[in-house]
């Protein structure tokens, strides 16, 4: 695994909660209703395939011209079993973490079986070959639902998106400190909004560990995302947090507008 745990938890603390008061707006003039974003709602049945896809961008010539090949021929074959391009977001911020990502989107499939059928035709390679050329990464996170899913995005809201690797050998620590901190996290404003456990992984510059979680998580306010750290749930649990993770990356993540871009 490349990418290890950088900073110590106090110092992590002060980046979650520094750089989360910053990420936000100065107060401005009231945006009229006809111009405020509408709420985005995804909704998914059991047995769906959804991917999360962190972006990382490439800006050459070369990279360029990849990328409109891999358009031009992944879309088309994956639209064939059922690809569903749900959802562009831009990541305003990130909040830690040594690998930056540019930008997110969210994928879906109809079932396991509609990947598999694609992973399984003789064109799929050759496009997958690409990625490195066309992204510095492309790293996909891919799980198939084990219970209905809706998702929204709420613009009065703020949402953050956690990869955490979990550390060999102690793979219950890092469940301890997500079931401590979820009672205070609920009581200051945050909700998990969905938990990716041990998701399958595609990326060709990251090694991750064979262990990841991925966490969206919805806060009603800025402040409730900026106390996080120092809130007594936080400190209680913050030592199996320690203990339990080996990579961690935080972002804020947002849908774009229009969402179809």
């Amino acid at each position: 695994m490349k990418h290890k745990l950088a900073l110590p938890l106090i110092a992590l603390s002060f980046a979650i909660g520094g750089c989360a008061t910053s990420s936000m707006p100065a107060a401005t003039a009231p945006v009229s209703d006809a111009a405020k974003p509408k709420p985005v709602t995804l909704s998914y049945q059991q047995g769906e395939v959804l991917s999360y896809v962190l972006i990382t961008g490439k800006d050459t010539e070369a990279a360029k011209a990849a990328r409109k090949t891999y358009y031009d021929t992944a879309f088309p074959l994956a639209d064939q079993y059922g690809l569903r391009r749900d959802l562009n977001l831009a990541v305003p911020q990130q909040l830690v973490g040594k690998y930056k990502a540019d930008a997110m989107a969210i994928f879906s499939y109809p079932d396991a079986a509609s990947l598999e059928r694609l992973n399984a035709t003789t064109e799929w390679p050759a496009i997958k070959a690409l990625r490195p050329k066309a992204w510095d990464e492309l790293a996909i996170f891919t799980q198939t639902l084990e219970q209905p899913l809706e998702i929204t995005f709420d613009p009065d809201k703020i949402y953050t998106l956690a990869v955490a690797e979990i550390k060999p050998g102690v793979p219950d620590d890092y469940n301890k400190y997500m079931k401590g901190i979820e009672p205070g996290l609920n009581e200051m404003g945050g909700r998990f909004v969905y938990r990716m456990i041990n998701p399958s992984i595609e990326a060709h510059r990251h090694t991750y560990d064979p262990q990841v979680q991925v966490t969206m998580v919805e806060w009603d306010t800025p402040e409730a995302l900026a106390g996080f750290t120092k809130s007594p749930g936080y400190k209680a649990n913050s030592k199996y947090f320690t203990s339990g993770v080996s990579g961690f990356s935080f972002f804020q993540i947002a849908p774009r507008t229009p969402t179809s871009s």
